[in-house]
C-alpha cells in the first residue's frame, strides 16, 4: 500500500504523458489531479511557499509526506490528530497569503482532510506525477523504502528556451544557491537550474534508490517508443501495453533550440549540459532488457 511510483521532472519535461500511460496501465494516481495529470495533494503538502524561502529540515518534509500517503491510499475522514488537522491548516494560511501562484488553492484542504479510501486495483498500484518531486528524493527515500522513482529528462537546449519557468523560480535558491529575482528569466538561467537539478536527481536516485530509480529520455520516447516504453514497464514490473500506448504519445516542441544561438551559453554550460544527456544513453546502453508486451 505505502509503495508508491513517483514521475517528477524540471517542469515542462514531459511528464504528462507518462502519467496518462502510466494510468491506463492500471496505476492509480489520485483523485484530484489538474489538466497536467499533478497529483494535487501532493502540490499541497510539498509545494509550500514557505519552504522556498527556507528549506525545512527532514522531520517536516517527512511528516507532510506521512499525510499526503495516508490521504491518498487509506484517507483522513475520522482520523486526523489534532496535530495533523494544525498542519493542514497552516499549509493553508501559507497558500492564502502566498504572493506566488502555487498551482493549488487553499481551499483544497477541505477535500484532503474529508478524503476516504482510495479505489486501489487488487494489485495496489498507486502513486503520484508532480514535477516537484525529485526536489524531496532523500526524504522520500527513507519514508518510501520501496517506491519507485521514474525520473523524466527532456533536451535542456530545448528546456532553456521553455516558456515553464516556474519551478526554476521556485526552486533556484535550494537547487543551484542562487535564488532567482522577480521578473523574466533568461534562458541562461533556465539552462543553469536544469543542468543543477538534473544532475542533484540523478545522484540521488542512483545512490538512494538503486534499481527503484528510472530515467525515461524525453527524446528517446518520441523517437523510439515501442522501446522506451518496454524498458519503463520492465522497470516497473508490469506487461508493457502495446501498441495502444504508442499511440498516445504526441510530441511537442521537440527541437526548438535548433532554431537558436547555443552561443549565449557558456562552454562550461554546454559541456554540462552535454555530458548529462550523453550520459543517458551510456546508461540505457549498458543495460539491455527484454521487453514483456502484451
Amino acid at each position: 500500500m505505502f509503495s508508491p511510483i513517483a514521475i517528477g521532472a524540471v517542469g515542462g519535461s514531459g511528464t504528462r504523458v507518462i502519467a496518462q500511460i502510466l494510468s491506463q496501465a492500471g496505476v492509480y494516481l489520485g483523485q484530484d489531479l489538474n489538466g497536467a495529470n499533478d497529483n494535487l495533494w501532493f502540490t499541497f503538502f510539498l509545494k509550500r511557499p514557505e519552504w522556498m524561502a527556507h528549506f525545512p529540515d527532514a522531520t517536516q518534509i517527512t511528516r507532510a509526506l506521512s499525510l499526503f500517503a495516508r490521504a491518498s491510499t487509506t484517507g483522513l475522514h475520522g482520523t486526523l490528530t489534532p496535530p495533523d488537522t494544525q498542519l493542514i491548516r497552516q499549509i493553508q494560511r501559507e497558500l492564502a497569503r502566498s504572493p506566488r501562484e502555487m498551482g493549488v488553492a487553499p481551499e483544497r484542504a477541505e477535500y484532503i482532510m474529508n478524503s476516504t479510501r482510495a479505489p486501489l486495483s487488487r494489485g495496489g498500484l498507486w502513486g503520484w506525477k508532480e514535477p516537484n518531486t525529485h526536489i524531496f528524493l532523500p526524504q522520500m527515500a527513507q519514508a518510501f523504502p520501496r517506491m519507485k522513482y521514474i525520473h523524466v529528462i527532456r533536451n535542456g537546449f530545448d528546456m532553456a528556451f521553455s516558456g515553464n519557468t516556474q519551478q526554476a523560480r521556485n526552486w533556484s535558491g535550494k537547487i543551484t544557491g542562487t535564488p532567482l529575482p522577480d521578473g523574466p528569466i533568461s534562458p541562461d538561467e533556465l539552462l543553469t537550474y536544469w543542468i543543477a537539478a538534473n544532475q542533484q536527481a540523478l545522484m540521488h536516485g542512483r545512490a538512494l534508490l538503486g534499481d527503484r530509480f528510472h530515467v525515461v529520455n524525453y527524446e528517446d520516447l518520441c523517437d523510439a517508443p515501442k522501446d522506451t516504453l518496454g524498458q519503463l514497464f520492465d522497470f516497473l514490473g508490469l506487461p508493457c501495453p502495446l501498441p495502444h500506448m504508442v499511440a498516445a504519445i504526441k510530441p511537442s516542441s521537440q527541437g526548438r533550440h535548433k532554431q537558436r544561438d547555443l552561443q549565449i551559453f557558456s562552454d562550461h554550460q554546454r559541456y554540462a549540459a552535454n555530458a548529462l544527456m550523453a550520459s543517458l544513453h551510456t546508461a540505457s546502453d549498458a543495460t539491455p532488457r527484454q521487453h514483456h508486451m502484451r
